[in-house]
């Protein structure tokens, strides 16, 4: 356990470097879980006028009333992520029959440097546990975005496909998965997704993708009551908001592929990302994050990736939050 508020400015703060980034690739080379706190001030529930703690103060053992410690924000968040972290389980969603899917892929595609870039891509199953974390090579367009190649696409999602198989459960009759992207899907990542669900074909009766492009907007709905608010936009779009003053995200199915997507209306679709934003086993306040929680993760490593940081060879190790 760490104490430092570096993570907290990142990337606004020169000291996150130093005091966030080195240590954890120090810690991530030798296998070693790490949770950063710090004593940035979180105010407890309902009690914004009367209490003001964080996680360090509680150690430290200021005098606070141990059931107020107990209910606050930051201690709570502690202990769920010191359970993960040892390999626990906090809960499962069960998602919507609607809009079931099996396997979800969180995408990020960014510039690691000029010519050069990196697609990170992390999956889980459909009760949450992360499956599998892979990096591959991204090409750069006339535009001088970076997208994943055809084939480096497809064989991100049939490795996911194959570890999703490897685990001790029943195999599902028909195979639905969920694939989200920061941005646009390139037309040669659309195609590799289509070369991945024809090599699987025959072992479903039925194999389906919602490509989900999640992208950040300017404009704000104003959202009534607290939490996420989803506002419809289009048949096959809706806004996620989040709180007032900021902006908040755009998800939408790409039907460039309509022959191998789901056909979802926009309550599907809703219900496919509330359910990831309850798996998000990080926080019990998942809904207050600006992308589901997925994004957030292949985000993390990207920033670790971005500073040398290896993916994990050990599977124990890899196959836990080890980038939080």
């Amino acid at each position: 356990m760490i104490g430092t508020r570096a993570h907290r400015n990142y990337p606004i703060s020169s000291n996150a470097e130093k005091f966030y980034f080195s240590p954890k690739k120090y810690f991530i080379e030798r296998k070693i879980q790490t949770q950063f706190v710090s004593g940035y001030g979180l105010t407890l529930p309902r009690a914004s006028s009367k209490y003001s703690i964080g996680i360090l103060h509680i150690f430290n053992k200021i005098s606070w009333n141990k059931d107020d410690i107990l209910d606050s924000c930051p201690f709570k968040n502690l202990l769920l992520n010191l359970y993960i972290k040892a390999t626990g389980v906090p809960w499962i969603v069960n998602q919507d029959k609607s809009s079931l899917l099996h396997i979800f892929l969180g995408i990020k595609v960014y510039k690691v440097m000029e010519g050069y870039g990196e697609g990170l891509a992390v999956a889980i199953d459909d009760t949450g546990s992360i499956i599998n974390v892979q990096a591959v090579p991204a090409v750069s367009t006339y535009r001088r975005s970076y997208h994943i190649e055809q084939n480096e696409m497809k064989d991100i999602i049939l490795k996911a496909v194959k570890t999703y198989e490897q685990q001790e459960r029943k195999k599902p009759d028909k195979l639905w998965l969920g694939i989200l992207k920061f941005n646009r899907f390139h037309a040669e990542e659309l195609e590799g997704i289509i070369g991945a669900i024809n090599s699987i074909m025959g072992k479903y009766s039925e194999v389906k993708v919602a490509p989900i492009a999640v992208m950040k907007s300017r404009l704000y709905p104003k959202p009534s009551g607290t939490g996420n608010t989803y506002i419809g936009i289009a048949s096959n779009a809706c806004i996620i908001g989040r709180r007032p003053g900021i902006n908040p995200t755009v998800a939408y199915i790409d039907y460039r592929i309509k022959d191998y997507s789901v056909e979802w209306s926009v309550k599907q679709l809703v219900n496919c990302l509330e359910a990831l934003y309850k798996a998000h086993w990080q926080t019990f306040w998942g809904t207050q994050i600006r992308f589901p929680p997925i994004m957030k993760f292949a985000e993390n490593i990207s920033n670790l990736r971005r500073r040398g940081v290896t993916i994990p060879d050990d599977r124990t190790f890899l196959l836990t939050p080890w980038f939080v």
